[in-house]
């Protein structure tokens, strides 16, 4: 982050009269609505966000499988292709969220394959290779 970044951002937060640290159970079809309780959580005000952002996935998950017994067999005109994008069970923005920060520290390697550092991992990880 750049020097005054967060800064401003503090100030969008004290301005914006809610707390950020809320986490919302609802999504729509691009699953936004809590890029605030994230940064609350990277900040460190939140550590209990991993827990309620995957917990809220879950709750999600159920909800669009109902909508999709709700609507099975049925047919979907062009003009309703919502239904499905709002109905498809696929929710990745949770899981992004709490294992993003362990991917950038990682350069993008998934939490699995971290091992503790040393020389050969070092030289492994810079050829691209897992260690």
């Amino acid at each position: 982050m750049k020097a005054g970044d967060r800064e401003r951002i503090e100030r969008l937060r004290a301005a914006g009269g809610c707390d950020w640290r809320t986490v919302r159970p609802f999504r729509s079809k691009e699953e936004a609505g809590h890029e605030e309780p994230w940064f609350a959580y990277l900040a460190g005000d939140d550590p209990g966000y991993p827990e309620r952002i995957l917990a809220a996935a879950r709750t999600q998950v159920r909800h669009r499988l109902t909508r999709m017994e709700r609507h099975r067999g049925q047919e979907v005109p062009e003009a309703d292709i919502h239904l499905w994008q709002q109905s498809n069970p696929v929710v990745t923005s949770a899981s992004i969220d709490v294992e993003g920060p362990w991917r950038l520290a990682l350069r993008a390697r998934p939490p699995s394959y971290a091992t503790p550092f040393d020389e050969q991992t070092s030289a492994s990880a810079t050829a691209g290779g897992r260690s």
